[in-house]
């Protein structure tokens, strides 16, 4: 995966984390998975896992293309998990909690991998005269059928 940038420039990186980087906590009859300085995608009803998000300064005019991923190492945790799903923001104005939205069963039920991408831009764009462009980096695997976990360790160019 990488992450690639025309006028000149480059930009490389390498994104890591171990088992020893998670947090597991059990909420009721599902697992969480947390690490550190990270968030979580949320999509409601899918797997809550973490996502790192990392900023890049680029060259003022410079054109992000594509993001390369150069290399993946994909290592499996021992244990199996039950993923919590993304549940809706609760406020914290004393309003009534939203309801708690049960496992979506089109990707619970899936042995494709969640979330199918490792990388992706979110934001491109310029800021106090900075080009500034944010990936979302996705280092947990969930395969929901098989409740197995995987970690990526990754080398990004862009």
């Amino acid at each position: 995966m990488g992450l690639t940038a025309y006028s000149y420039a480059q930009v490389s990186d390498n994104f890591s984390i171990n088992q020893s980087d998670l947090i597991i906590q059990q909420n009721g009859i599902f697992d969480e998975i947390k690490i550190i300085d990270s968030n979580f995608t949320d999509e409601i009803g899918n797997p809550q896992l973490p996502v790192k998000t990392v900023s890049y300064v680029l060259p003022y005019n410079s054109t992000v293309t594509e993001i390369t991923i150069n290399s993946v190492a994909i290592q499996k945790l021992s244990e199996t998990y039950y993923i919590l799903p993304a549940q809706h923001t609760i406020f914290l104005d004393w309003s009534e909690p939203p309801p708690f939205v049960e496992p979506n069963p089109e990707i619970y039920n899936s042995n494709a991998p969640y979330p199918n991408k490792a990388v992706e831009i979110i934001n491109d764009g310029y800021t106090h005269g900075y080009h500034v462009v944010t990936v979302a980096i996705y280092p947990v695997v969930y395969h929901p059928a098989n409740r197995e976990i995987f970690l990526r360790e990754m080398k990004i160019f862009s």
